[in-house]
């Protein structure tokens, strides 16, 4: 690991995590997401996609978008221990593997590179999307 924020993610990650997180190659990821989620100019549209949700966050307020996190995980039925993926599309060269459950604890250093998020689980059946304008989406493809 070369880059400087996948070297400071990767610290951070371990302190909080206590190593318990897989670091992967971040490409096939975004391949399959190109065949499975709607593209148009480089852009994922989540909205064309099924149950979909947006938060206009601040930025700010971790607790509007945690509560935002745990209303759609809950309003989905998806499982917190269920194995997610953390994508960054620009500053970071790794996908990072951990826990659903595990995502509040970290959210603030992953939002911390300034670059779009993505957090997918591992059969890419649902997305959340964090813009750098803050925008929060959620949708499922299936």
């Amino acid at each position: 690991m070369k880059n400087y924020y996948d070297v400071e993610l990767h610290r951070e990650l371990s302190k909080i995590l206590k190593n318990d997180f897989v670091v992967d190659d971040i490409y096939p990821y975004f391949d399959k997401m190109n065949k499975l989620f709607p593209v148009k100019f480089d852009r994922y549209h989540l909205e064309k996609l099924h149950n979909y949700e947006i938060l206009r966050w601040d930025g700010i307020k971790y607790d509007d978008l945690s509560l935002f996190i745990h209303n759609v995980i809950k309003e989905n039925r998806i499982n917190e221990e269920e194995i997610v993926i953390y994508l960054g599309d620009n500053l970071t060269d790794y996908a990072y593997i951990f826990l659903l459950r595990d995502l509040n604890k970290i959210i603030h250093k992953l939002l911390s590179i300034p670059e779009q998020h993505y957090i997918i689980n591992s059969n890419m059946s649902w997305c959340i999307f964090i813009s750098l304008e803050n925008d929060v989406e959620f949708a499922r493809t299936m």
